[in-house]
C-alpha cells in the first residue's frame, strides 16, 4: 500500500480521481497553511459585513439642514430687520452644533436655542447694506464620495421709503363724488384715510361718494414694509347761504311757515335754519331722548324727518340749530334731583 500526503489527496479529489490503489493518510496530519488563510479571509469578510451593517446608514445618509423664518428672496425693511429671527434646524443634532454659518462668505455669530441655531440680524451689531445678501449654513466634511451638506437662503435688504405723489384734484362741491389719484412705487400698497386704494402698476386711485372732511393721510407701504405718508385736504366750495331762522313754534304754525316757503319759491333764500333745541331748553320736534322726555323738554310740535324731507324737496339746505350752553330746563331738573 502506498502512502500519500493528505494535500495530494485533496488535489486529486479536486481533479476527479485518486490514482490507482488505495490511499492512506498520514497519521501525523497538520492543518495546511492554505486552510488557515481561508479561515482568516473569512473572518475579515465577516468583520467587513458587520461593519457595513452597523455603519452603512451613517455613511450613506447625509445631514439635513433647513432654514426657517425667512423666504427665498424675501425683502427686509427697516422695521422688519429688527424683528426677523432666522432658525436653522437639522439632523443629526451633533452636526447642527458644529455647523458653520456665513453671511456673504463671512462667518457670523449664532446661538443654539433648543434644537435649532438662531440668528437675529441686529442692525446695532451688523450693518446690512441695501441689496441682496446670502446666508449659508454648512455642516460635515468630505467623506469618500460624499461632500459636506449645506443650505443657502438669499434675501434682499431695502431700507428706502417708497416714492409717493398725490395729484391735486382741484375743488369739489359738497355733494360731488371725489376721486383721489397719484403715483407710487410699483409693488406698494396705498391707504387713504383708512381705506385701501386700488393700485395698478405705479398708479393708485380711491373714490369717495362725498368729499372727505378734514385732512386725509395717504400712506404707501412697499414690499419691505417701509412707509411714506402724506397729508392732503380735499378742497370743497361751499355755496353761499341765504337763510332765515325758523323756530319750532314758527315751523309748526302755518301762518309763520308759509311766508318762509314763499321766500324759497321766489329764490330769495336757499336754506333754512331750524331750531332743534332753543334757548329755553325746549326741543320742538318729537324725540326719543329719554332725559328730554323725563324733564319735559320735548314739545312734540312737529316731526323732524318730515320737515327735512319737505325742505329738501324744495331745494333748500337745512341747518340745525342747537343751543348748548343755555338750558334752564335741564339746570332746574338737575338742581331738583340733587345733581351738580
Amino acid at each position: 500500500m502506498k502512502s500519500v500526503h493528505p494535500d495530494d489527496v485533496l488535489r486529486r479529489l479536486a481533479r476527479g480521481h485518486t490514482g490507482s490503489g488505495a490511499t492512506v493518510l498520514h497519521s501525523g496530519y497538520r492543518r495546511p497553511r492554505d486552510a488557515t488563510r481561508v479561515v482568516g479571509w473569512f473572518a475579515v469578510a465577516a468583520l467587513a459585513v458587520i461593519t457595513l451593517v452597523v455603519f452603512a446608514p451613517a455613511l450613506m445618509s447625509r445631514p439635513t439642514l433647513k432654514i426657517e423664518g425667512i423666504a427665498e428672496h424675501a425683502p427686509l425693511g427697516r422695521a422688519s430687520i429688527a424683528t426677523t429671527a432666522i432658525r436653522v434646524t437639522g439632523k443629526p443634532l451633533t452636526s447642527l452644533r458644529s455647523a458653520r454659518v456665513t453671511l456673504d462668505g463671512v462667518g457670523i455669530e449664532v446661538v443654539m436655542e433648543g434644537d435649532a441655531l438662531l440668528w437675529r440680524p441686529d442692525p446695532r451689531k451688523l450693518a446690512l447694506a441695501d441689496g441682496e445678501h446670502r446666508l449659508r449654513v454648512q455642516t460635515g466634511a468630505r467623506l469618500l464620495w460624499r461632500g459636506p451638506t449645506s443650505v443657502t437662503r438669499r434675501f434682499v435688504v431695502d431700507t428706502t421709503d417708497p416714492a409717493l405723489s398725490v395729484v391735486d384734484g382741484g375743488r369739489y362741491r359738497p355733494d360731488q363724488p371725489v376721486t383721489i389719484t397719484g403715483q407710487v412705487e410699483p409693488g406698494s400698497k396705498v391707504d387713504i384715510g383708512g381705506q385701501p386704494s386700488t393700485v395698478i402698476g405705479d398708479r393708485f386711485e380711491t373714490q369717495f361718494k362725498n368729499p372727505p372732511i378734514g385732512r386725509l393721510a395717504v400712506t404707501a407701504t412697499d414690499a419691505a414694509g417701509n412707509t411714506t405718508t402724506k397729508s392732503i385736504r380735499v378742497n370743497v366750495d361751499l355755496p353761499d347761504l341765504r337763510a332765515v331762522h325758523v323756530s319750532s313754534i314758527a315751523w309748526a304754525t302755518p301762518s309763520l311757515r308759509d311766508p318762509v316757503m314763499l321766500l324759497a319759491q321766489e329764490n330769495r333764500i336757499n336754506a333754512v335754519q331750524l331750531d332743534l333745541k332753543d334757548e329755553g331748553g325746549r326741543i320742538g320736534h318729537t324725540t326719543n331722548v329719554r332725559l328730554a322726555n323725563q324733564i319735559g323738554a320735548s314739545q312734540n310740535l312737529y316731526k323732524l324727518s318730515d320737515a327735512v324731507q319737505e325742505l329738501h324737496k324744495r331745494g333748500l339746505r337745512v341747518v340745525g340749530r342747537i343751543v348748548v350752553f343755555r338750558d334752564p330746563l335741564l339746570a332746574a331738573a338737575e338742581w331738583k334731583l340733587g345733581g351738580a
